[in-house]
């Protein structure tokens, strides 16, 4: 039997008894900019217990589950900016309590590129060159 994420049975056999398989959801950890290779921190709430994952990742928990995400502040050259599908999120951190399946995104801005600007005014007095001018 497969079941989907979400999903719960009742199981139930011959000479009574019951149990039932309990709920998981999954929880997908994705980034942008750049959308792959981000390694992020997962911590159930309430221990010490934390994974990691490169991102694209997901895992299967039980419904209900707390769980506190940290993303490193910088991926490469871009800057952490923030973080989609949180309950909650400050600075590189994201709280998320699964109660269906759900999608996080660790998102990174590329920082600006300045470009210098460079003037060259000549003196009137005088030019120098490494090479021979001729006049004429």
């Amino acid at each position: 039997m497969v079941l989907a994420a979400g999903a719960s049975v009742l199981i139930s056999a011959c000479g009574g008894g019951s149990g039932s398989i309990a709920t998981t959801y999954v929880l997908t950890v994705n980034s942008s900019n750049p959308s792959t290779g981000v390694t992020i921190g997962v911590t159930s709430a309430g221990s010490n217990n934390t994974s990691h994952g490169t991102t694209s990742f997901s895992h299967t928990y039980m419904a209900g589950g707390s769980f506190t995400l940290t993303a490193p502040a910088l991926s490469g050259i871009n800057t952490f900016s923030s973080s989609s599908g949180c309950a909650s999120a400050t600075t590189v951190t994201c709280a998320v309590t699964l109660n269906a399946d759900t999608t996080v995104t660790a998102n990174y801005g590329t920082p600006a590129i300045s470009t210098p600007t460079v003037t060259v005014t000549p003196s009137p007095l005088s030019i120098l060159s490494t090479q021979a001018l001729s006049v004429k």
